[in-house]
């Protein structure tokens, strides 16, 4: 996963503009970060008094050789060594340094753009002790479009200490930093250099820990799986459409008081989603069944039918759930330690040193959404399972062979292949946030593997997209195979237009060929926007 593959091609070619203040940012700001073309951030200027305080404070608790971690104490295990003011400026580079052991692939783009917008917005808090300086060292890298690498082993979900290392390097314009710029890739000092970035930045007292003392990595792939989520949402339920279409479904389980008898919200909007996109269409009424041999009432379809809104419905649920749980997140003081003003006496500080850095509550959201992801993959593979059954599909040709039933083996293995895919993502559903190991001497004796939890659900992601993706190219496939039969009945317009877009990406597979790029080409159409955009606009006419 070194490159996303979600595709934003409808990118806003506004700037996208934002005044950092510490507790203002949504996940729909971020949302929009993501889709413009550039940024231009700032500090607002009542935060920007706040951190000044904050850093005057801290600076004189230096000066009083005052007990402090990560300011005149060393870290983890080694909280009880002295550090004295001369050492402060070597002490920084050694924290990056001899944190940023991450290997491996690194985070996706969008990934390590959102991690420096948040660090620079939960920084503006004032809480953290920085000098203005060190955010605007953040916004200066967001805003020219700098991208640091950074690994993704390593991390155990606490702090996200070995990724946030590595983009602390790049802060300090180190040779041991990676970054990117306009598609190149290069030492932080060269590619700061072409960015129009000053290379050169110190770091000065309780700046590195600042950096990566906080779940700032799982909070931005958090923030990005919703990003990903909200865009498969109009493809789930342009899939179940096409799927209820070619299987002449029994339109009555979309009922709307079925649905607000049960009171999920998640579960009325997508029942009122399958309702709209399917209004208008003849196939999936007595009349249109019949047209295949079905002379008596179907009564009511397999639960993969009749129960999609259900599920797509939690999958709505956990997102809402999740979306407003990150827009907490996102401005949270996750750091250690943190400084406050005294309560009694506001012109005063309070240093507490505690355990905001912990990503514990991010990891088990990350998995919740992987749990649901995967059980909607599941329901899309047994709504495809009954496309290639004559059986459980009232009719369809087997396998949705085109030719000679026999000579050609039809979309059998393209079927298999998702059921491959949905193996693999159930093993990757299982929860990582439950496999907490201890380390450091046991001072971190529990790890919240938020980092695990991040990794599967980006994959599985991947693997959602590659199944639905599957569904679509076997419900084109039959609702083909039957046009002639089912003529002069219509299907919905809605649903008609969704066909449509399929088939100016694939043909209809008459005669068995190879079927590789086929499928490679929806997967595109389902990362793209083309499709979302268009479930979209049909959903809003």
């Amino acid at each position: 996963m070194a490159n996303s593959p979600y595709k934003n091609d409808s990118v806003n070619r506004e700037t996208f503009s934002f005044m950092l203040d510490g507790k203002s940012l949504q996940v729909e700001d971020v949302f929009r970060f993501l889709a413009a073309e550039s940024c231009e951030v700032k500090l607002e200027p009542e935060a920007a008094g706040n951190v000044k305080a904050s850093n005057d404070q801290v600076r004189k608790w230096l000066a009083e050789g005052r007990p402090i971690y990560g300011l005149t104490r060393g870290l983890g295990p080694l909280k009880d060594k002295v550090l004295v003011s001369e050492e402060q400026i070597d002490f920084q580079m050694r924290i990056l340094e001899s944190h940023a052991t991450g290997i491996g692939q690194p985070f996706c783009d969008q990934i390590s753009r959102i991690a420096l917008l948040l660090r620079a917005n939960v920084a503006s808090s004032g809480s953290f002790g920085i000098r203005i300086d060190l955010i605007q060292r953040y916004l200066d890298l967001l805003n020219a479009g700098v991208i640091p690498i950074m690994p993704w082993e390593g991390s155990l979900g606490s702090g996200d200490l070995q990724p946030m290392a590595a983009l602390g390097l790049v802060m300090a314009g180190s040779p041991h930093g990676v970054a990117k710029y306009n598609g190149d890739i290069g030492s932080a000092p060269d590619i700061l250099a072409r960015a129009g970035v000053d290379p050169l930045f110190t770091l000065e007292i309780e700046e590195a820990l600042s950096i990566i003392s906080g779940s700032t990595v799982l909070a931005a792939g958090a923030v990005y799986s919703l990003y990903r989520i909200k865009h498969l949402l109009y493809v789930m339920e342009a899939c179940f459409a096409l799927t209820m279409e070619a299987l002449r479904g029994e339109i009555g389980a979309l009922d709307y008081r079925i649905h607000e008898s049960r009171d999920i919200p998640g579960q009325i909007i997508s029942a009122h989603t399958a309702r709209t996109l399917l209004k208008g269409s003849e196939w999936t009424t007595d009349e249109g069944r019949a047209r295949l041999g079905e002379v008596n009432p179907r009564i009511q379809d397999a639960v993969s039918l009749r129960s999609t809104p259900h599920i797509y419905g939690s999958l709505r649920e956990t997102y809402s759930f999740v979306s407003d749980a990150m827009n907490r997140e996102i401005n949270a003081a996750s750091m250690n330690p943190l400084v406050f003003r005294n309560i009694e006496q506001p012109d005063c500080f309070d240093v507490v040193m505690g355990g905001n850095y912990d990503g514990s509550h991010m990891a088990h959201l990350l998995d919740y959404l992987n749990i649901v992801l995967t059980d909607v993959a599941g329901l899309s593979e047994s709504r495809s399972a009954r496309l290639i059954s004559p059986q459980a599909s009232y009719g369809l040709p087997a396998n949705l062979a085109g030719g000679q039933p026999g000579l050609n083996s039809g979309m059998v293995q393209v079927q298999s292949l998702q059921l491959s895919i949905i193996g693999q993502m159930r093993q990757q559903a299982t929860p990582a946030s439950i496999h907490s190991l201890s380390g450091k001497s046991m001072q971190e004796d529990h790890n919240s593997m938020g980092n695990s939890s991040l990794y599967d659900l980006q994959l599985n992601l991947d693997m959602c997209e590659q199944v639905l993706a599957i569904e679509l190219m076997l419900a084109a496939q039959a609702i083909d195979l039957i046009r002639d039969r089912m003529h002069p009945m219509k299907m919905s317009p809605k649903t008609e237009a969704i066909h449509t877009l399929i088939r100016s990406h694939i043909e209809m597979v008459m005669e068995d060929r190879f079927l590789r790029e086929d499928i490679e080409a929806l997967i595109d159409l389902v990362r793209g926007q083309e499709l979302a955009a268009l479930v979209e606009n049909l959903l809003e006419e």
